[in-house]
C-alpha cells in the first residue's frame, strides 16, 4: 500500500530551512539579541503559537519558543520556527538551552487522515519517492520518526545537512517536527534524537489526541480487514 500523500507534503521544506538558518544565527549570539526588543522591559518570548486557524497549538521543548514572525499560512498549512528563547527575546533572563539548534512545525489539512498513520509514511520513505537521504526510520507509538540528511542542491549552506523528523496526525491535519542545527555548530546525534523525543512530547501534550484522530485509524483498519 502506497502513501495517497503528496510528496511535496512529506518532503523537508525549503523554506523552513532558510528560516531556520536565520534563527539559528541568532542562538549564536546575534541578530534578534540586539534589536529593538533588546530595549523592552524584559519581556520573555512566546512559549507557544496557533497555526491552522488555531487547531493546533504549537509548543516546543523547555529552552526553545516560537518566533512569531517566522509564521507562514496558506490555505490547509502552516509553518512556523522555533528558536532559543532568550535569542528571540533578547533577554538575557530569558530561557537558554546548553545544545542551540534549529526546530520548526508544519502542518497540513488532511482529506483522509487514516491515509497517514505512520505505517503508511514509513513506506513511503523506504520506498519510492520518498527514499532519498532517508537513513533510517522508526515508529514509536502514532509517530513516525526519521533520520535523514537533506541531499538537496538547493540546501542553504549555513545549515548542516542531517536533521530529525516526527510525523503524526491531529484534528485531521498531518504535523511535521523537524530538528537541525547549523553546520559550523552541528548537535551530535543523540542530542538531536533526544530533542525530538521532547519536541514529540510537548507537542503531544498540547496537541491531545482526539475522536477523529481514532476514528481515523479504526476507518484505516476497516479498509484492510
Amino acid at each position: 500500500m502506497r502513501a495517497a500523500l503528496p510528496a511535496k507534503y512529506l518532503r523537508r521544506p525549503l523554506l523552513a530551512a532558510s528560516l531556520l538558518v536565520f534563527l539559528g544565527a541568532c542562538g549564536q549570539g546575534g541578530g534578534l539579541g540586539g534589536g529593538i526588543l533588546a530595549g523592552m522591559s524584559r519581556a520573555k518570548a512566546p512559549a507557544t503559537a496557533r497555526l491552522a486557524s488555531g487547531r493546533i497549538i504549537v509548543a516546543g521543548p523547555p529552552g526553545f519558543c516560537v518566533q512569531k514572525s517566522s509564521r507562514v499560512t496558506t490555505r490547509g498549512s502552516g509553518f512556523i520556527a522555533l528558536g532559543q528563547c532568550a535569542s528571540i527575546s533578547g533577554n538575557p533572563e530569558d530561557a537558554t538551552v546548553s545544545n542551540p539548534a534549529l526546530l520548526s512545525v508544519s502542518v497540513t489539512a488532511l482529506s483522509d487522515p487514516a491515509q497517514a498513520t505512520p505505517e503508511v509514511l514509513a513506506q513511503y520513505f523506504t520506498s519510492g519517492g520518498g527514499r532519498d537521504g532517508v537513513k533510517s526510520t522508526e515508529i514509536e507509538g502514532d509517530v513516525l520518526i526519521i533520520r535523514a540528511r537533506d541531499t538537496s542542491p538547493r540546501r542553504p549552506t549555513d545549515l548542516n545537512n542531517a536533521y530529525w523528523r516526527a510525523m503524526f496526525t491531529r484534528k485531521g491535519y498531518l504535523i511535521s517536527l523537524n530538528v537541525s542545527s547549523l553546520a559550523e555548530t552541528p548537535i551530535s546525534e543523540a542530542t538531536g534524537r533526544r530533542l525530538l523525543a521532547d519536541f514529540i512530547k510537548a507537542m503531544q501534550q498540547a496537541n491531545p489526541r482526539d475522536e477523529k484522530d481514532a476514528n481515523g485509524v479504526v476507518s484505516l483498519l476497516n479498509r484492510l480487514l
